[in-house]
């Protein structure tokens, strides 16, 4: 599995789509596989949600729920907007879902917004006030705004661009997995967030996540303060918000990254996603947290070390006013090294460790570092 798709709740279920190929634990033609939820730890799987047809494969999207017809798929219908992809074209299509996610009917206007060239992809979409639905999509190096009164008839409204790679001190790579985001302040406010994920512009080098404070207006998104990074560890790609938690924010990303993505080793299996996430805007910073479940923190310095397979070492936690990750092991040409940023708080600072994974929430969630390990 690679990039979360379609992340939403519907009633008291969670649901989670994602890129998906069935028959390999390599990339290959891709389909959206599906898992649900009901406590955002422990995920049961059901059969896959889309499937490549005529038109392509199936890329990243998202899914919202149609309580108004709009569409006219019926009252309270599952609408996915995703990307099918052939080896030169991108297009955003359509498919409805009416028992909840369980099984799914491609529209057959498909594509509703065709694309000209190979970099026009992942579709995220949300409710706006009037009760008009707007689409942000990325095209290659920027991101397109599209506005549509029933989610399959679309028309541009704007575009958004930044240089994202002067701020990343090298190119970014196709900007990809865009979404806007509404986090809940401290006081009672909204800070809006757009979310861009780049393949080349993380930390040392790697994909990651990059998010920008502005306001959604006009159609488009205004940047108001510099870019920064959502997560500063080695894996941390394709973050997505659920749709349907309003006023709360919830999303989680693929825990990998391009550089190595392709060879890391494998038992049957290739990828994991983070923990769900809760967002608050605090401080003038973002802060995030484990959604579920509950967790002890430590307040100053703490240090927690693992010894893994044939060596492997893995040392995670907060030095010296220093959150940190650190992994040895030479399991890939690019998995050993030390990924690190200042705190500027005592705590609570959090360390989670699963099977192949860490994740390190220091000073309330002010700062993260995420990384696929070998334990």
């Amino acid at each position: 599995m690679n990039d979360p798709n379609g992340l939403c709740r519907v009633g008291d279920r969670w649901h989670a789509f994602y890129q998906h190929h069935p028959f390999s634990d390599v990339w290959g033609p891709m389909h959206w596989g599906h898992a649900s939820s009901a406590d955002l730890l422990h995920w049961h799987h059901h059969p896959l949600a889309l499937e490549p047809d005529p038109l392509g494969t199936i890329f990243s999207g998202s899914v919202v729920q149609d309580h108004d017809d709009t569409a006219g798929f019926g009252p309270g219908a599952l609408v996915a907007l995703f990307t099918h992809h052939t080896e030169d074209r991108q297009h955003q299509s359509v498919a409805y879902s009416l028992d909840g996610g369980e099984r799914w009917t491609k529209f057959s206007g498909n594509p509703v917004l065709p694309g000209e060239v190979a970099d026009f992809r992942d579709p995220k979409v949300r409710r706006l006030a009037d009760g008009s639905w707007s689409m942000v999509v990325t095209l290659r190096d920027h991101l397109e705004f599209f506005e549509s009164p029933d989610l399959l008839h679309w028309r541009p409204t704007g575009e958004f661009r930044c240089d994202l790679a002067t701020w990343c001190g090298r190119p970014t790579g196709a900007w990809e997995c865009p979404d806007v985001v509404a986090v809940p302040d401290e006081d009672g406010g909204t800070a809006w967030l757009l979310v861009i994920s780049v393949a080349e512009g993380g930390p040392h080098g790697r994909s990651g996540t990059m998010a920008v404070r502005g306001l959604p207006t006009g159609g488009a998104f205004e940047q108001t303060e510099s870019p920064f990074r959502m997560d500063h560890g080695p894996d941390f790609y394709a973050f997505q918000s659920f749709w349907g938690v309003e006023p709360e924010a919830l999303g989680m990303a693929w825990m990998a990254s391009w550089d190595d993505a392709w060879v890391v080793p494998s038992t049957g299996w290739r990828g994991v996603q983070s923990l769900p996430r809760r967002l608050m805007w605090r401080d003038g910073r973002l802060c995030q947290q484990p959604a579920a479940g509950e967790w002890s923190t430590f307040a100053g310095d703490s240090v927690v070390q693992f010894d893994g397979a044939a060596g492997a070492t893995v040392r995670a936690g907060v030095d010296h006013g220093v959150a940190f990750i650190e992994r040895r092991g030479g399991w890939t040409p690019t998995y050993d090294g030390r990924y690190e940023v200042p705190v500027t708080g005592s705590g609570p600072h959090l360390v989670v460790v699963d099977h192949g994974t860490v994740e390190v929430f220091a000073d309330g969630g002010a700062v993260t570092l995420s990384a696929r390990v070998f334990l």
